[in-house]
């Protein structure tokens, strides 16, 4: 019987799979479509995401098939978001209390600075501190977009410096170990 069941699941596997990849490609083309079309995003591009998904995936059994077929997709989706919205709000806040409690900082998620990035009022993140801008100074400054290329042509031949190091010191290795090799 277990082997009857494991030939089974393996005839089935790559059907159940491409039936999943389908309905995720379809799900994911209208949640995008709906949050460009809605310039917003938020768990109501979901539900209607799963419910037109079911809609289109049941459209070949008829205009009631589909209406079922979207109306249980959207209740799922919105089960699915309304337990992600519940985790959010009432598990998260108890998490965060423990972490402030027991002296460990707390992530928020902020997006990592990248240093070879102009910002608008500031040029390259590295090269000044924040005491040496001015305040006063608000905007794109197009005069360190100049400087930029200046830094980029720098940041590059320190790189190939670096580079020739490294390969000197490799070769170097090289000699004296036959058998050793820097990576």
């Amino acid at each position: 019987r277990l082997f009857q069941g494991w030939t089974r699941m393996r005839a089935r596997a790559p059907i159940l799979g491409g039936s999943f990849a389908i309905w995720g490609t379809l799900f994911s083309c209208c949640d995008c479509t709906l949050a460009y079309a809605r310039r917003k995003e938020d768990p109501w591009n979901a539900i209607f995401a799963g419910g037109i998904t079911g809609g289109i995936l049941a459209s070949r059994a008829g205009v009631k098939a589909m209406g079922k077929n979207a109306i249980v997709g959207g209740v799922i989706l919105a089960c699915i978001e309304g337990l992600n919205i519940a985790i959010s709000r009432v598990l998260m806040p108890r998490f965060e209390k423990q972490q402030m409690e027991a002296g460990i900082p707390l992530d928020m998620l902020e997006p990592p600075q990248d240093p070879m990035r102009l910002t608008p009022s500031k040029g390259l993140v590295w090269e000044k501190s924040p005491t040496d801008f001015n305040q006063a100074h608000t905007g794109f400054d197009i005069d360190q977009v100049a400087q930029f290329d200046t830094y980029r042509d720098n940041w590059e031949e320190e790189e190939k410096k670096e580079r020739e190091r490294l390969d000197a010191a490799e070769a170097e290795a090289s000699k004296n170990k036959s058998w050793y090799k820097i990576w």
